[in-house]
C-alpha cells in the first residue's frame, strides 16, 4: 500500500510539469505512475541476482572482507580491495561458523574387511577446533555448547563407533594441551616480557618492533635448523598473543611473520 501511494504521489511530479506545458494531465500521470512500479520491480530483480551471485561466489570457496565486505578467496593474506591483512580475522571468523554437523561422517572413519576403524586423529582435530573456537571457555561449557551438534553427527555414523567416537571426542575434549588456556597464558606471561611487545600511546598501545624482533630471534635461538619459526611455535605465539590487548592482535602477527621471514631470509644468506 505504501508503494502504490508513493507511486501514486511521485506521478504527480511528471503529470504536473506536463499540464503547464499543455500536455495531458492523466496521460503523464499515468506515465509516471507506470514508470515507477518498473523501475521497483527491476530494482527487486537486481537485488535478487546480486544474492544470488553472492551465494554463488561462496559456493565457489569466496568469503567476505570482514573490513570492506568485497569479496575474496579464503586463503587470501591481503584484501584486494582495500588492502587489509585479513587471514588471522578470517580464520577466526572460519572457526567460530564452524558447526561439527556439516562435517561429512565418512571424514572420521575408514572401512576394513573386517569392520569399520574410527579414525582417532581426526576426532582429535574435531575436539582441537572447538577449543580453538572457543578460548576462554572452560571446557563443560565446550561440551554444552556443541552438544546438539556433537549429537548430530554421532547419529549420523555407523551405528557399531557411535559409542566410540563420543568417548574419544570427549576424551581430547578434556586432554589436549589447548583446553588448558590458562596455564597457557599464564606461562606466555612468564615466558615472555610482554611489556616489551607493547608502547603505552594516550589512546592504548601499540606494537614494540624491536620487541617483536628480540622474541622471533629467541625462537630461532632454540631452533637453529628452522626456517619458519612462525608455524614451529605457533602455539606460543597465539598464546602470548591473547597476553596483549586485543587492538594490536593483527599488527602483532603481523609483525612477527615479517621478522620471520626477514630473519630466516638472513640465516640463510
Amino acid at each position: 500500500m505504501d508503494f502504490l501511494l508513493a507511486a501514486v504521489i511521485l506521478g504527480l511530479i511528471p503529470a504536473l510539469i506536463a499540464n503547464s506545458k499543455g500536455r495531458s494531465f492523466i496521460l503523464w500521470w499515468i506515465y509516471g505512475f507506470a514508470l515507477f512500479i518498473v523501475a521497483l520491480v527491476h530494482s527487486l530483480l537486481i537485488s535478487k541476482n546480486n544474492a544470488g551471485i553472492e551465494r554463488k561466489q561462496m559456493e565457489e570457496g569466496l568469503v567476505k572482507c570482514p573490513y570492506c565486505a568485497e569479496m575474496i578467496k579464503a586463503e587470501a593474506l591481503k584484501c584486494k580491495h582495500c588492502g587489509s591483512d585479513v587471514q588471522e580475522k578470517i580464520e577466526e571468523i572460519t572457526l567460530k561458523k564452524f558447526k561439527p554437523s556439516n562435517v561429512p561422517p565418512e571424514f572420521f572413519y575408514k572401512r576394513r574387511k573386517d569392520g569399520i576403524e574410527l579414525i582417532d586423529d581426526r576426532v582429535k582435530e574435531l575436539s582441537e577446533t572447538l577449543i580453538k573456537a572457543s578460548i576462554g571457555k572452560d571446557t563443560q561449557e565446550i561440551e554444552r555448547h556443541y552438544q546438539s551438534e556433537i549429537e548430530s553427527l554421532n547419529k549420523r555414523l555407523p551405528k557399531e563407533i557411535q559409542k566410540q567416537f563420543q568417548d574419544r571426542y570427549v576424551y581430547w575434549l578434556h586432554n589436549i594441551d589447548l583446553v588448558k588456556v590458562g596455564p597457557i597464558v599464564d606461562a606466555a606471561k612468564k615466558a615472555v616480557n610482554t611489556e616489551e611487545l607493547l608502547i603505552k600511546k594516550k589512546d592504548g598501545f601499540m606494537i614494540n618492533d624491536d620487541g617483536v624482533k628480540n622474541l622471533v630471534e629467541s625462537f630461532f635461538i632454540q631452533t637453529p635448523d628452522s626456517t619458519n619459526v612462525y608455524q614451529d611455535f605457533e602455539d606460543e605465539i597465539f598464546a602470548i598473543k591473547r597476553t596483549l590487548p586485543d587492538e594490536v592482535h593483527e599488527t602483532f602477527i603481523r609483525k612477527i611473520k615479517y621478522w620471520n621471514n626477514e630473519l630466516a631470509d638472513n640465516t640463510n644468506r
